[in-house]
């Protein structure tokens, strides 16, 4: 398990305390090397850990940010994750989808979500 310092704790509970109020896209920045991945995985566990009817779709824009999102997930203790790129097997059922934005559009796929996000959302 991954230990979160305490400015991403901040920043989550900055990100949820907005959701909370309605805001429907807001946008989490964090200079590099301050655990994006990390505070983005915190979110969607808590994001799970709500409803068993909760589903996630993580939308990058290179494979190996899709491995290292995945893996991420992996280390903070979610193992439903599917990962939507070149070569890969869809696993429509998992909780988590981890995708590649040209490999959704290439095979006309929206997955279920109740939560979206999008890594490095500049791209």
């Amino acid at each position: 398990m991954i230990s979160l310092r305490p400015y991403q704790t901040a920043a989550i509970a900055e990100t949820r305390k907005r959701i909370a109020a309605g805001r429907k896209a807001p946008l989490l920045v964090s200079p590099t090397g301050s655990g994006k991945t990390v505070i983005e995985a915190e979110i969607v566990r808590l994001h799970l850990s709500h409803d068993l009817g909760h589903r996630v779709l993580m939308v990058a824009h290179r494979r190996e940010l899709i491995g290292q999102i995945a893996s991420t997930m992996l280390r903070m203790g979610m193992t439903d994750i599917g990962e939507i790129y070149p070569g890969a097997a869809y696993r429509r059922g998992a909780r988590i989808q981890v995708a590649s934005t040209q490999t959704l559009r290439a095979r006309g796929l929206c997955p279920e979500a109740t939560m979206l996000i999008f890594d490095e959302a500049h791209h």
